[in-house]
């Protein structure tokens, strides 16, 4: 229809809407004349009347698999629109599943579906779900499993088993159990790049495990190489373990000859780790002349020689003299220490000596001191106790296992003892004579730091068989000494100690292993003997290494025991400060009714001193600063090294 003016330019208002009316109603007569698409393809490029629908889905290439589990596995069904979305929904899902594929050099290529009627002329099709099935698992070859046995790494295959379809994505559950498998025992493995199963159905599980490939060691000046090979259990050409890097890292700093060692590690090639060890070495030879104080000796003037890194083999070798105290003598001792007799991993110490064993930190003052035995050896300047030995210890210690080690000794000496006016009633202590002994420890340690340890602890027995000819002493007109326990005497002691350790502030981190730590730190001990012991044989309790608060030697008896705990908190730089509590006692035998400077004994009574300590690391070692206060008062204890 047209519009012709009226007029010479314009038609008229009326001619006008009515032309706007009849286009209106000619252009929703043509729409009313289209097919309408529904609603949910009006995005599709694809029309609901173009797709046809599915009147059947057929599997083709199949062996073992089930067709009506590929069917439902690929998410169609019958009755469907095959769009190209549904296509490529359904070989996505079955390739999903991990069960085709795995032998084509590219695995997508595993499932191919298509509509084998593409125009049909009735709007429905036949959809075929081509597939590349896994081959069936008819063996499994398991290799390189190294430190981990190959039943322990099949038992990690949980659906790979023989008689079932190869599946990839099982596979690679497997394999990352099998890796954390690894890393758990600290390893580090990984598998290779090879299709893992062959045409003819064997599964191939082919494990690299990381080996060290070098081991070379920086920083050594005076320790040798070969030193360094025993302490540690890293091989080259064994299994790379973190946990066993770390231990030997551990291992070489409790030798206590080195500052810091600090590893690294680089990875080579493929399973191939390369390692380096970098020392920092101690000063260990040391020329010492001084003067000493202690409780028991007062003042004494030392000279000591020492080298704990002898000819660079961590062999200790130390020569100490001593001069004066109360009992004015002198004192030698020489300390040989091989840690790998015969390049073997058996521990020799030796020691030889004639010293001054001072037993009390204060005079006996019921004892008068008696003038010497004319043509003897026997000397008394004053009234205090005091022990004269010589002799020797050799000690053998071995290893066995992680944490264990066994250890005979066997102890040689004579023991002089000085005459003193006692009464009658506390002669018993007077005793001399020589004695041999036969100790045998066996110990669990399973401490981070022997110094300074922050976890684990250490379980001890030992058993100590014991023989001494007591001799009578005599006074200076030769009348024997009355009262004393003499003659021929044998004895069996046992005792078992254990500490434990906890840190309070969390583990030490592995890259800094010597963190100082707030640490809870427990002691344990109980001692018993049968048969007769010398009186310089008892078990004595109290003074800084026991029973803080109390006198040195302050109980003695037949038994034994004593219980500690110290709170340990870093304050700074190589200070520690502590709170301490002990409780403990020695009871029991013949000498438990001597009574001598007030030191009065009777049946087991635990005492108990509490306080508190500093720690001090120093050139010298740890120095030890404690204040205990117990029943009987209070008492400042100083002294070199660990308490426990």
């Amino acid at each position: 229809m047209s519009l012709r003016p009226i007029g010479k330019q314009f038609a008229s208002p009326v001619s006008l809407l009515l032309s706007i009316l009849l286009i209106m109603v000619s252009h929703q007569a043509k729409s009313a004349l289209l097919p309408q698409a529904p609603d949910s393809l009006t995005a599709s490029p694809q029309t609901a009347q173009q797709a046809p629908r599915i009147a059947d889905i057929e599997v083709r290439g199949n062996h073992n698999l089930n067709s009506v589990f590929i069917i439902s596995a690929s998410g169609a069904k019958v009755g469907d629109l095959f769009t190209p979305q549904l296509q490529a929904q359904m070989e996505q899902n079955l390739l999903d599943t991990g069960y085709f594929g795995v032998l084509d050099p590219d695995p997508r290529n595993g499932v191919n579906v298509y509509a084998e009627e593409p125009n049909p002329p009735n709007g429905t099709c036949k959809v075929i779900i081509a597939v590349d099935e896994n081959p069936m698992i008819t063996n499994i070859s398991i290799t390189g499993t190294g430190p981990i046995k190959p039943e322990v790494i099949e038992a990690q295959l949980q659906g790979l088993k023989p008689g079932n379809v190869f599946n990839s994505k099982q596979f690679l559950t497997d394999a990352n159990a099998i890796i954390d498998l690894y890393q758990k025992q600290h390893y580090i493995a990984s598998f290779s790049q090879d299709v893992p199963i062959d045409a003819a159905g064997v599964l191939h599980i082919n494990i690299i495990v990381a080996k060290v490939a070098s081991l070379d060691f920086v920083g050594l000046h005076k320790t040798r190489k070969s030193y360094i090979m025993h302490v540690i259990k890293t091989r080259v050409g064994g299994y790379f373990n973190t946990d066993t890097l770390a231990q030997d890292r551990v291992a070489l700093l409790n030798t206590g000859l080195f500052d810091d060692v600090r590893p690294s590690v680089t990875v080579v090639g493929t399973g191939q780790i390369a390692i380096t060890l970098n020392f920092t070495e101690k000063r260990t030879g040391e020329i010492h002349a001084g003067a000493g104080y202690s409780d028991t000796a007062r003042f004494i003037g030392f000279v000591e020689l020492s080298d704990n890194n002898f000819r660079g083999l961590g062999e200790r070798v130390a020569l100490r003299g001593e001069l004066g105290g109360l009992a004015d003598r002198s004192s030698v001792e020489l300390d040989f220490d091989e840690p790998y007799l015969g390049g073997r991993n058996t521990n020799l110490d030796v020691q030889l000596y004639d010293k001054t064993v001072y037993r009390f930190s204060s005079a006996l003052s019921a004892a008068s001191p008696i003038a010497p035995i004319p043509g003897t050896t026997a000397s008394i300047s004053n009234n205090y106790y005091t022990e004269q030995r010589a002799g020797g210890i050799v000690t053998a210690t071995r290893p066995f296992g992680r944490f264990y080690s066994a250890s005979l000794s066997l102890r040689a000496e004579n023991v002089t003892t000085d005459l003193l006016n006692l009464p009658p009633q506390d002669l018993s202590i007077i005793q001399n004579g020589p004695i041999v002994s036969v100790t045998g420890f066996i110990s669990h340690d399973t401490r981070d730091l022997y110094l300074d340890p922050s976890k684990g602890g250490v379980q001890q027995i030992g058993v100590e068989i014991g023989h001494a000819d007591l001799s009578t002493p005599r006074t200076i007109f030769g009348i024997p000494v009355t009262g004393t326990i003499t003659g021929s005497v044998n004895f069996l002691r046992t005792s078992l100690e254990a500490r434990q350790y906890f840190s309070l502030s969390g583990q030490r981190p592995l890259n800094d292993p010597t963190k100082p730590e707030t640490v809870l730190a427990l002691r344990a001990l109980v001692g018993a003997s049968t048969g007769t012991l010398p009186f310089f044989e008892q078990f004595f309790m109290g003074g800084a290494d026991t029973l803080r608060g109390y006198r040195d030697d302050r109980f003695w008896g037949k038994y034994e025991f004593l219980t500690s705990i110290e709170l340990r908190q870093p304050l700074a730089p190589k200070f520690t400060g502590v709170l301490f509590m002990d409780i403990g006692d020695a009871w029991g035998g013949p000498y438990s009714n001597v009574n001598i400077n007030g030191f009065s004994q009777r049946g087991f009574h635990p005492y108990i001193g509490i306080g508190p300590g500093l720690r001090i690391v120093t050139p010298l070692g740890l120095i030890r600063l404690d204040y205990g206060i117990g029943s009987e008062g209070g008492r400042i204890h100083f002294s070199f090294g660990s308490t426990f």
